[in-house]
């Protein structure tokens, strides 16, 4: 029988693959046998992601996430260099933990533009003609934030609202395509992103609060990386505008 979670000879291309999520979606999908575009800013940190691949044919881009066109651009550059992308997801990201006494404008329009603007970039390039396979699946790793927020997470809730809010739509207008759009909602993962919420609420808070909400544990980059293999899989081909939460057995509340 066929394994449908294979990804043999898709070309995916994963922004963030330098560290945390990205580097465990990354490595995930170079094992089921993809060929990876791993998406960043450093490229250091990108060659150490891409020394630990299985497989060969992978490619490193570099990108800035305050440059929306060169971002834009840059599916060019996979799909010249490496084919059609079958699957492209949006991991990098950042987070700020602070009260709306202490918002900073532009500091949060940055935080918006890396979480929201860069997947709208990301995805206007894709979806262009000739850079994408038929059946391409589009993942954005997104927030129950977005979903449920929580105090001092009203900046970076809203990126991640924003988030799922074009998932839903652009999967009815892509559909008639063949091109899938889906997002992962996790709670707290433990990568070093979740160390802003811990400073904010203080690490006994911070013990008490995962305790609490999450009987089955904290959530591993590894368990964000097999939902992501699931949505670019041929297994989830009928799947599209799902928000897939994932909270460890607890209700909903803020992640990083």
């Amino acid at each position: 029988m066929t394994d449908t979670m294979l990804l043999n000879g898709k070309v995916i291309a994963v922004t963030g693959a330098s560290s945390g999520i990205g580097r465990a979606i990354a490595e995930n999908a170079a094992k089921a046998g993809a060929k990876v575009a791993c998406c960043g800013r450093n490229r250091e940190k990108l060659e150490t992601v891409m020394g630990s691949l299985a497989g060969d044919g992978h490619g490193l881009f570099l990108f800035d996430s305050a440059d929306l066109p060169g971002t834009e651009a840059m599916t060019t550059e996979i799909a010249k260099a490496m084919g059609p992308m079958s699957g492209m997801v949006h991991s990098a990201g950042t987070s700020a933990t602070r009260l709306l006494r202490d918002t900073d404008y532009e500091a949060s329009m940055k935080l918006f533009q890396i979480n929201f603007m860069v997947f709208l970039a990301l995805a206007k390039g894709a979806c262009r003609r000739g850079r994408y396979a038929p059946g391409m699946s589009v993942v954005g790793i997104s927030s129950i934030a977005g979903v449920s927020p929580d105090a001092g997470l009203s900046v970076y809730s809203a990126s991640k609202a924003a988030l799922n809010a074009s998932i839903k739509a652009l999967s009815k207008e892509y559909a008639p395509r063949g091109i899938r759009f889906n997002a992962i909602c996790p709670s707290f993962v433990n990568t070093p992103m979740t160390d802003g919420f811990r400073a904010f609420l203080g690490e006994d808070a911070f013990k008490e609060k995962i305790e609490k909400n999450m009987p089955l544990g904290m959530i591993e980059a590894d368990d964000i990386a097999n939902a992501a293999r699931f949505f670019l899989s041929d297994r989830s081909r009928r799947i599209t505008g799902a928000l897939l939460e994932i909270t460890g057995g607890g209700g909903a509340f803020c992640s990083m």
